[in-house]
């Protein structure tokens, strides 16, 4: 077992639906910023093809694993330091409403806890994410039915987002669904 392993949240149902619908959303001229990439399984998958991808994590082990695929990542929060805009921008949130907080498993619940609601760290990357898009800008993002999928459609629209459901899947008790959002014009 790696150092990392226990730290790093590990693809799930999230991950791959979030992949399912970024390779069928990115072009090749696109410019692609990934919040969150965790192990980099989504950002690895679309590096050739797309014609720039940049990815972030808060989580050093994780840009640890990122850098060793070749993949260019900053180590930050959310869009803290950085520039430019870009075509795709993707995040797998952590969405899970809880307000607890364990020091000793730090790294994995910064993956997985959105706040006392779920929805504190989705409304904070939706207040900023019209500086980061292009003109033909657009994002996908997951969110749970545990959070509220019509509470952050309506936050989104109420930001100035037109909003799409196109990837869902039932996984036990939970719904989880990837929006795609588009600045309105």
């Amino acid at each position: 077992m790696k150092e990392e392993d226990g730290y790093i949240y590990k693809p799930n149902d999230d991950t791959f639906i979030l992949l399912d619908a970024a390779l069928d959303e990115v072009k090749k001229t696109d410019i692609v910023l990934e919040i969150g990439t965790g192990c980099g399984v989504i950002a690895e998958a679309l590096l050739k093809k797309a014609k720039c991808l940049v990815a972030t994590d808060i989580n050093p082990f994780a840009t640890r694993v990122a850098k060793k695929k070749e993949i260019n990542v900053i180590r930050t929060y959310l869009f803290d330091g950085i520039r430019g805009k870009f075509d795709l921008v993707l995040f797998n949130p952590p969405y899970l409403p809880d307000d607890a907080y364990n020091e000793e498993d730090k790294w994995f619940n910064l993956a997985l806890i959105g706040g006392p609601t779920g929805q504190e760290i989705i409304k904070e990357f939706l207040d900023s994410i019209d500086k980061y898009l292009s003109n033909e800008g657009r994002f996908l993002i997951v969110i749970s039915s545990l959070t509220g999928i019509e509470d952050i459609m309506d936050f989104a629209k109420s930001k100035g987002f037109y909003t799409e459901i196109v990837r869902e899947k039932r996984i036990f008790f939970e719904r989880i669904v990837v929006i795609k959002g588009i600045m309105k014009k």
